[in-house]
């Protein structure tokens, strides 16, 4: 039978560049679940904590690459996820059960649990999150040093958001992954495929907090 892909009914994963795991989920609409996925996790409140973890611990949304396993018709689809699930191949995933159920919860995934339903964050935090307006210093760039992201974004004249280049100066030891390279306009314009596996911060990228000792309590750092 013929699949119209224009459909967007399928089996994908989310796998995560540096450590290479991954997790294998389905959709009705893949392209709407990507897009789920990574505003829960850029909001900090996905349900899944190993998915969760792992974007913390990288450079947001291009800690991970997107990939459609396979199209395919509504009906079909758990008995396909059900099949990835079982090759034992998707770390990243809680649930074993392509119908969401894996059993008795671990203790760990009951601590986890509980944790992620506490201190969820208000509509004025998620709002202040995504303007990304707290981050006051000096924006340290290849092109120069800025006092505000809007400054940096408009010397980068549309080849880098503003929101990327807060995240990236300010955990400038991230590792250039080539997903990250492939969506990046910037590095493509200025850099060859060479500088995959360097860090931003070898390319000139870091951020300097406007009062450095700000956090130090009793004038000792």
């Amino acid at each position: 039978m013929e699949i119209n892909i224009e459909t967007n009914c399928g089996v994908y994963e989310l796998r995560h560049n540096s450590s290479n795991t991954a997790y294998c989920g389905s959709s009705l609409n893949v392209n709407r679940r990507k897009r789920e996925h990574l505003r829960k996790l850029f909001l900090n409140c996905h349900a899944n904590y190993r998915l969760q973890d792992a974007y913390n611990e990288s450079a947001g949304n291009t800690a991970f690459s997107f990939k459609v396993l396979v199209y395919c018709t509504p009906n079909e689809r758990k008995d396909i996820e059900q099949m990835y699930l079982d090759s034992g191949k998707y770390e990243l995933n809680i649930a074993t059960n392509a119908e969401g159920g894996s059993g008795p919860m671990s203790e760990e995934g009951r601590e986890r649990l509980a944790n992620s339903k506490r201190g969820k964050p208000r509509s004025a935090e998620i709002k202040r999150k995504i303007s990304d307006t707290k981050s006051v210093g000096k924006y340290i760039t290849p092109i120069g040093q800025f006092s505000s992201r809007r400054q940096a974004e408009r010397a980068f004249n549309g080849l880098m958001a503003g929101i990327t280049i807060t995240q990236i100066c300010t955990a400038p030891d991230t590792i250039i992954s080539a997903f990250a390279y492939g969506k990046s306009r910037y590095l493509k314009t200025h850099h060859d495929r060479s500088v995959i596996g360097s860090s931003w911060r070898s390319l000139g990228f870091g951020f300097e907090p406007a009062n450095p000792s700000a956090s130090c309590e009793g004038g000792g750092c």
